[in-house]
C-alpha cells in the first residue's frame, strides 16, 4: 500500500525590498503569476515544429494585500514615492518569498521563491465602504520582476 502524502502549509514569510513583511492583510495575502508562456510551439506541415524561447515568459506579476496604514503599508509608499520621484535613481527591488511545507511527521521544507528586477506595477487603489467590507482597509500593492528562481528545497 503507498504511504499517503501529505503537504501542510503554514507561517509563510515576505520580504521585499528588504524588508519583512508581517502586516498582511486577508485572503490571498500575497500571490505571485507568471502570465506569459516560457516557449512558443508553430507546428507546420508534416509535423515540423518550431520552438522559440519567450522571453516574457520571465516575467513575474506580483500583487501584495498588507493592512492600510500598517508600518508595511507606509514603508511600501514610500520606496514607491521614490521611484515615482526619480526614476532613473530608483533601484531596483528583490523580493523573497518563502512558503513552509511539513508532512505531518516534522519535516518540514521551505519552498523558496527568489525575485529581481522589481518595480511597482500600480498605485494601490482605495474605497470607503458603509455597510462592513473588510476590503476597504487593505492596500493591495502590485509589482512587476524580471527574474525569478525557486531555490531547490
Amino acid at each position: 500500500m503507498a504511504q499517503k502524502q501529505i503537504s501542510l502549509t503554514g507561517t509563510d514569510t515576505l520580504q521585499i525590498f528588504g524588508r519583512t513583511i508581517t502586516a498582511f492583510g486577508t485572503g490571498d495575502y500575497f500571490t505571485f503569476t507568471f502570465d506569459e508562456e516560457l516557449f512558443k510551439i508553430e507546428i507546420g506541415k508534416d509535423g515540423n515544429a518550431v520552438y522559440a524561447f519567450n522571453a516574457p515568459g520571465l516575467k513575474v506579476k506580483g500583487v501584495l494585500k498588507i493592512l492600510r496604514g500598517s508600518r508595511d503599508d507606509r514603508f511600501l509608499n514610500a520606496v514607491l514615492a521614490g521611484m515615482v520621484a526619480d526614476p532613473a535613481g530608483f533601484v531596483l527591488g528583490t523580493c523573497i518569498a518563502v512558503k513552509r511545507i511539513g508532512n505531518g511527521s516534522n519535516v518540514i521544507v521551505n519552498d523558496t521563491y527568489l525575485f529581481g528586477g522589481g518595480v511597482f506595477s500600480k498605485f494601490p487603489g482605495v474605497k470607503g465602504n458603509q455597510q462592513g467590507d473588510t476590503e476597504q482597509a487593505m492596500a493591495v500593492y502590485e509589482f512587476m520582476f524580471t527574474s525569478a528562481d525557486r531555490a531547490e528545497q
